[in-house]
């Protein structure tokens, strides 16, 4: 989930940057959907056209969302969820199915064998 700032236009810039550091650092199938949070408040600095157009630039899902007044944060989850589900069960998982990734406290990653 990239999620932007309606009411701040620095965070909507920030989103290009954040693309490259997915596209450099992630699996190429990952599953990604742009939000723009803090719908409920008045003083937009960004529009959801550009917010659009941003989503289908990189080809993602886009979201407006409250995190406060609790808009549309649920379908937020749950389209990224049927997604990433879907995505997995045509095997597009860039990881063998019997491989996991766990996190330690310290955030470094590793890949274990099994699920257990």
């Amino acid at each position: 989930m990239l999620v932007y700032d309606i009411t701040e236009r620095q965070t909507f810039a920030s989103i290009k940057n954040w693309v490259s550091q997915i596209l450099t650092h992630a699996e190429s199938s990952v599953n990604k959907i742009l939000i723009g949070n803090k719908c409920d408040l008045p003083n937009r600095d960004v529009q959801l056209n550009e917010g659009e157009a941003v989503a289908a630039e990189y080809g993602m899902k886009m979201f407006e969302c409250s995190a406060k007044t609790n808009v549309g944060v649920e379908s937020a989850f749950l389209c990224l969820t049927k997604d990433v589900k879907a995505r997995l069960e045509a095997g597009g998982n860039g990881r063998t199915k019997a491989e996991t990734v766990s996190v330690s406290p310290d955030n470094s990653h590793k890949s274990s064998k099994g699920c257990c």
